[in-house]
């Protein structure tokens, strides 16, 4: 059961991580394209 669940919970963080990571590409995708769109992204 516990080893189901640490296999359960490393898939959610790898696909968390890969989730970020497609957002992080195209949000710069949109940046290189849009800057005036891009500005409001920024802090």
């Amino acid at each position: 059961m516990s080893i189901q669940s640490q296999l359960t919970n490393f898939s959610s963080l790898e696909l968390a991580r890969s989730h970020c990571l497609v957002l992080a590409i195209v949000a710069k995708t949109i940046c290189l394209s849009l800057p005036e769109y891009c500005a409001e992204w920024k802090p």
